[in-house]
C-alpha cells in the first residue's frame, strides 16, 4: 500500500495520478478521506461516527485499501486512549491506526496484526480524526474503543468501569466486546510501593489480560499481560490518582477481577 495526507491552501479540482513502478500489470484500489467530519461521506461507505468516552464503534474494510474515520471531541490536557481490534480471525488482518489534529498532522500512529493502539495527551482542545485502514490488503471488521482516562468524564450509555479500587477489595468487569478498554482508579502517596494484579474469570485459555497503569499525569508509567493474569509492582513516586487502563489481547471477550494491594 501507498499513500499520502495533503492539506491543501486553495479550493479547485485536483489530479492523483497512478502508475507502477516495476513494468508490472494489474489491478488496484484508490481511496479517499476528508478529515474533517463535516463532510459528508459517499453512500457506499460511512464513517464510523463519533468516539465518545467508553464506547466501542465497529466498522468493516469491505475493499482492499478502504478507509474508515471516526472522530472525537476534546479539550486540552485530555488524555485518551485509542484502541483497535480485529474481528475477523484472520491473521492476515493487519490493522493500522492514525491520529490527525484539525490541522491535518498527524500526531499518533499504530498497528498490529491483532491490536492496535496509542494513548494520547492531547495540548489543545479540538476534533480529532482516527483514520482506520488494513496494511496487507486484506478485508474484514474491526472495532475502535476510546476512554478517557479522567474518570470525572461521563461514560458512553454502553459501557461501565470498573470505578475505584480500595487496597486489598477485588472488583470485577467485562470485557464486554472485542476491543473494550475498562478503567479502574486508585489514589496512592508518595513513595507507595502497590502491586495490581488483574485476574481472568472466564476460564477460557484464549482470553488473555493486559493491564497498564498511567500516572497522575497521565503518563504511561507500567504494565504486564498474561493467560489468566496479569500483575506488576511498582513504586508510585507522586501523590495522587492513578488509572488502570484492563483489556484483553487475544480478540476475546469475558469477565475478570481486578485488585491493587498496597
Amino acid at each position: 500500500t501507498t499513500s499520502f495526507t495533503v492539506t491543501f491552501t486553495n479550493a479547485g479540482t485536483y489530479m492523483v495520478r497512478c502508475y507502477e513502478t516495476d513494468t508490472t500489470t494489474g489491478n488496484y484500489s484508490l481511496s479517499a478521506i476528508w478529515e474533517d467530519g463535516g463532510h459528508a461521506f459517499s453512500a457506499s461507505d460511512p464513517c464510523l461516527g463519533t468516539l465518545e468516552n467508553g464506547s466501542t464503534l465497529v466498522g468493516n474494510i469491505d475493499q482492499a485499501g478502504d478507509m474508515d474515520g471516526a472522530w472525537l471531541t476534546v479539550e486540552a490536557g485530555d488524555v485518551v486512549c485509542i484502541r483497535g481490534a480485529d474481528r475477523t480471525g484472520s491473521s492476515s488482518f493487519v490493522l493500522a491506526m492514525d491520529m490527525f489534529n484539525e490541522n491535518g498532522v498527524s500526531i499518533a500512529s499504530s498497528s498490529g496484526d491483532v491490536t492496535a493502539g496509542f494513548t494520547v495527551t492531547f495540548t489543545n482542545a479540538g476534533t480529532y480524526l482516527v483514520r482506520c485502514y488494513e496494511t496487507d490488503v486484506t478485508t474484514g471488521g474491526f472495532s475502535l474503543s476510546a476512554l478517557w482516562l479522567d474518570d470525572g468524564h461521563a461514560l458512553s450509555a454502553s459501557d461501565t468501569n470498573v470505578g475505584g479500587l480500595t487496597n486489598g477489595v477485588a472488583r470485577s468487569g467485562s470485557i464486554g466486546q472485542v476491543g473494550d478498554v475498562d478503567a479502574a482508579y486508585f489514589s496512592a502517596t508518595n513513595n507507595q510501593a502497590v502491586t495490581v494484579l488483574m485476574t481472568d474469570t472466564t476460564g477460557s485459555s484464549s482470553f488473555v489480560a493486559l493491564a497498564n497503569l498511567y500516572g497522575p499525569d497521565g503518563k504511561y508509567i507500567i504494565g504486564a499481560s498474561g493467560n489468566t493474569s496479569a500483575q506488576f509492582s511498582t513504586v508510585c513516586t507522586n501523590a495522587g490518582q492513578y488509572t488502570i487502563l484492563l483489556m484483553e489481547t487475544d480478540v476475546t471477550t469475558g469477565g475478570y477481577t481486578v485488585k491493587v494491594t498496597y
